[in-house]
């Protein structure tokens, strides 16, 4: 399905007051956190693997936005959280979370440790045989008993070689695992590899059931309770692409023209929805080979899944405020992309701008909307929806939450404070 625009413009008219409200007051630029957004996605999650007959356990991948207030509201929505190294293990344990998933190749002695001293909250799903043995020894040294996951490699994952161990070497990591007496595994792991459909998912959980049947012992299955999908579902977010950069190239120079033909509105429609398969057409076919081909051998396992920018993406608005307006088709807000961290919607996506103050939602016109960091790859974007633009108008990138925030940078100038909508 394409993402359409324009069906959000409706929610964000009933959020514009809460977002003016919200800057009234206060320095710009800023984050605005929406917990409603994260709820909501979290429910539409949940919702789709039950219809399709599953009960589906969530480990939001912190990696995507770990905004503090954000894991709050996923553990208080009764989830777990997936950390990827220490400090996001450390993230995940300040949020109060019950059950946390830690992934991430290459762990450290210094990084299982930290598992092991939290081992009633923390599962570590372990990569390789080295991490295995070493988890293995040191839960030997302190006499205590560990629940592990195994992070599997099947033929299905080659283009994602650098994690987890093959799945021949299962039936070893079995037999070490009980000899090291440390050690409890009690599940599987692996990522889809890919955001544009379920059929990497299918095609491992069918590969893993033949396995489990064909070359491990019978108390391997039997032990099982949970299989974890890693990788995420793509969400319908608020971005399109730019229809004159549809290679997604990293330079205009072969067009000097260009910003020209932008600004004098040549070229349209301004933007081209992004395709997307909902996240019920994507639940259902995971569902039903997790119902196939694994609970028949491992009736105990549950079905958990990381999703990362389904839940984040909706739920961080970008708000700044015109400094400068420099001529009638370009202006300069308060807030760089460093906000973002690199120059994503300059060459590669785009995502419509509002002015919050001249409100006039479906009116977009070409303008260069500049950051203030002194470069001039600090671009937010190419039009702005309102009445023109003022000094001091707030203007707003709403539904910018995944991978934004995470990869914000102290580039110039400093990461701005985030602010929770009531």
């Amino acid at each position: 399905m394409k993402v359409d625009l324009e069906r959000k413009i409706p929610a964000i008219s009933r959020l514009r007051p809460d977002l003016l409200a919200l800057a009234r007051d206060r320095p710009t630029p800023l984050y605005a956190h929406d917990p409603r957004e994260v709820k909501a996605n979290l429910a539409r999650f949940r919702r789709a693997y039950q219809a399709a007959g599953v009960e589906v356990r969530v480990a939001y991948a912190v990696k995507s936005n770990p905004y503090p207030g954000l894991l709050r509201t996923v553990v208080a929505a009764g989830e777990g959280l997936d950390a990827s190294s220490p400090r996001e293990l450390r993230l995940a344990l300040a949020a109060g979370a019950k059950r946390i998933i830690f992934t991430g190749p290459a762990k450290s002695r210094d990084d299982l440790e930290l598992a092991l001293r939290h081992r009633r909250r923390v599962l570590v799903d372990l990569e390789s045989i080295r991490e295995l043995k070493a988890l293995g020894e040191l839960a030997s040294a302190r006499g205590c008993t560990v629940r592990c996951g195994l992070r599997v490699a099947t033929r299905h994952q080659r283009a994602w070689n650098k994690f987890g161990i093959p799945a021949q070497e299962l039936g070893r990591c079995w037999r070490v695992a009980r000899r090291l007496r440390g050690l409890e595994i009690v599940g599987l792991q692996f990522h889809s590899g890919t955001l544009d459909g379920p059929g990497i998912v299918v095609d491992t959980l069918e590969e893993l059931g033949r396995i489990l049947a064909d070359e491990l012992p019978p108390a391997f299955a039997s032990g099982l309770r949970f299989v974890d999908v890693g990788g995420g579902v793509t969400p319908e977010s608020f971005e399109g692409i730019y229809p004159w950069n549809r290679a997604q190239a990293m330079s205009f120079d072969r067009d000097p023209e260009l910003n020209q033909r932008i600004l004098a509105d040549e070229i349209g429609p301004h933007y081209e929805a992004a395709e997307v398969l909902p996240v019920e057409a994507f639940a259902g076919p995971v569902a039903a080979a997790f119902r196939a081909r694994i609970l028949p051998l491992a009736p105990e396992a549950e079905l958990w899944t990381e999703p990362g920018k389904y839940i984040s993406h909706s739920a961080l608005h970008l708000l700044f405020r015109v400094a400068e307006v420099k001529g009638r088709q370009t202006i300069i807000v308060d807030g760089g992309t460093n906000m973002i961290g690199w120059e994503k919607y300059e060459f590669f996506d785009y995502a419509p701008i509002f002015n919050l103050t001249r409100w006039a939602p479906r009116s977009e016109r070409p303008m260069l909307v500049y950051g203030s960091l002194c470069t001039p790859h600090d671009l937010w974007g190419y039009y702005l929806r309102g009445r023109g633009a003022q000094r001091g108008d707030l203007l707003c990138m709403p539904y910018q939450g995944a991978y934004t925030y995470t990869l914000a940078q102290n580039f110039i100038r400093p990461v701005p404070g985030v602010v929770d909508l009531a």
